[in-house]
């Protein structure tokens, strides 16, 4: 009897997080998920974060949104109902986001708020990011790292507006990349 060894890759298929939660601190967020994670906006406040996938921990989707006191946040998308939540300051308190609202519900059971599935459409101001002056991208960059060692011809950048050496901008921390306050 001949015994095959396979190795089985499981990619664990992100739950559905669009909606309405409300952390166990008494917050309330929107949450819409993006290609670099998800953004989520208080609806107190409407302050937009940017929340990157940082990968599968133990097949469990997780996230993390850097601030610009040099702390972060951990999210790790225990289910559609659910996400725990741990900060840089203190990690061995975790947080619980539960879902109250789906994007497919009509209204917000606590607030009565509209909900669309829309950042840029929700109801917020409007008002262009005094920040990043629209642009949606951080003014710092993020260098391309050089392992050969040889000259690196400069590129040109959209968001600087100028001939510079490889580089990337991150979204911009204060409207989340929308461009909008």
């Amino acid at each position: 009897m001949a015994f095959v060894c396979v190795n089985l890759i499981v990619i664990a298929q992100a739950p559905q997080i669009d909606g309405i939660w409300k952390s166990s601190s008494g917050n309330q967020f929107q949450v819409e998920k993006n290609n670099l994670g998800f953004l989520y906006k208080n609806t107190q406040n409407e302050f937009v974060i940017q929340a990157y996938f940082i990968g599968n921990n133990f097949g469990v989707p997780s996230y993390r949104a850097d601030f610009t006191d040099g702390s972060f946040q951990l999210y790790m998308v225990q289910s559609s109902n659910k996400i725990t939540t741990s900060n840089s300051y203190d990690p061995n308190t975790i947080g619980t986001w539960v879902k109250i609202k789906s994007s497919s519900q009509d209204q917000n059971q606590n607030n009565n708020k509209q909900y669309n599935g829309n950042f840029n459409n929700s109801s917020s101001s409007g008002k262009q990011c005094g920040v990043c002056k629209g642009s949606g991208w951080s003014n710092s960059v993020v260098w391309a790292p050089n392992y050969t060692g040889e000259p690196v011809e400069d590129v040109w950048c959209e968001i600087c507006k100028a001939y510079r050496k490889p580089h990337t901008h991150k979204p911009c921390y204060s409207c989340g990349g929308t461009g909008q306050k």
